[in-house]
């Protein structure tokens, strides 16, 4: 009979402990991967719920909540969901890239963050849309709600919708991920009409109740140059994948569009420096520019303001009509 040692059983309990140790490390590898994995595609999931279908009630800006209060006030909510469904079509359009993106953890918890804000956002909208959705139908409407209340909230709710859009272009800019020349310039000029649309143009809608004197043409007329007919060219994009790939058109586009963003900044920050009585005067002001411009005239900040923004048809004549940006896009 062989001779058992007596180290063996110290040594099959060291090749237990080491299998053991190695069996915990694998598994720990193998938990954190599909962690992470599941955080990546829950964060997926958190940016798809900003995408719904328009065509189910489930959606907060489908037609049967919105068409009574479009029956009730006509027309003064076009400019609203032309630049909410601006904003849905890029998020469409940019969604299936962030799925084979990895997010570290700080852009994790800013992600968070702000799909946060859009929920509080949704959340706060989705209850006035109801409200006045109800008050919409009755006999007798309160305009005040409507006008104080729900297009306010609104304007919130794409504001919101904005910041995951700006948010995910800005990591796209970050990791150097690149879409077209065509589409990266499309998009920096849709920008400053989305934040234009947000910030101004949406607001004088609601300044006054049944306000004519709003900026909507910058918003929703089909000019040459409304965030209507770029988003109209985002689509066409989106479907036949164009991309211009001319390198001295882009670079005079460039060129072009630095000084039309430079005197836009000019002139929202004129905008925010008004006092609140003097931006709603702005907002209600007839938006047709000023025969004189003096800088001794105590309404020269919005004389100033009218004098760019306030042209034929709602068009940045004096800048976006330039030839090398019209013949980069072919307008």
């Amino acid at each position: 009979m062989d001779k058992v040692s007596a180290s063996s059983p110290k040594k099959g309990l060291k090749i237990l402990i080491i299998i053991a140790i190695i069996s915990s490390v694998l598994f720990g590898v193998v938990f954190s991967i599909i962690l992470v994995l599941r955080q990546e595609k829950s964060m997926y999931a958190d940016f798809a719920k900003v995408i719904s279908d328009p065509y189910e009630e489930r959606y907060i800006e489908s037609g049967t909540n919105l068409n009574p209060i479009k029956d009730a006030y006509k027309d003064t909510l076009v400019d609203f969901t032309t630049t909410s469904s601006n904003l849905q079509e890029r998020l469409s359009y940019y969604l299936p890239y962030l799925l084979h993106l990895k997010f570290d953890k700080p852009t994790q918890s800013k992600a968070k963050k702000v799909l946060n804000e859009f929920t509080v956002a949704q959340n706060n909208f989705d209850a006035i849309l109801k409200e006045t959705k109800i008050d919409s139908i009755k006999e007798t409407k309160n305009p005040y709600l409507y006008y104080g209340a729900f297009l306010p909230q609104y304007q919130k709710y794409i504001k919101a919708k904005y910041d995951i859009v700006r948010f995910i272009e800005n990591h796209f800019e970050n990791i150097g991920f690149s879409f077209s020349p065509y589409l990266n310039n499309l998009v920096k000029l849709a920008n400053l009409y989305v934040e234009f649309s947000i910030n101004i143009a949406l607001p004088s809608i609601y300044v006054i109740n049944d306000n004519p004197n709003n900026f909507n043409a910058f918003i929703s007329d089909n000019n040459s140059m409304s965030l209507k007919f770029l988003n109209n060219k985002f689509l066409e994009f989106k479907n036949t994948f164009k991309n211009n790939v001319n390198q001295e058109a882009t670079k005079q586009f460039n060129i072009k569009f630095s000084s039309i963003e430079k005197t836009f900044r000019v002139l929202m920050d004129t905008y925010y420096n008004l006092s609140n009585e003097k931006q709603t005067n702005f907002l209600k002001a007839e938006k047709k520019k000023p025969t004189t411009l003096s800088a001794s005239d105590p309404n020269y900040e919005t004389n100033f303001l009218l004098s760019y923004f306030a042209t034929n048809g709602g068009k940045f004549v004096l800048d976006a009509n330039h030839s090398y940006i019209t013949t980069y896009f072919n307008f």
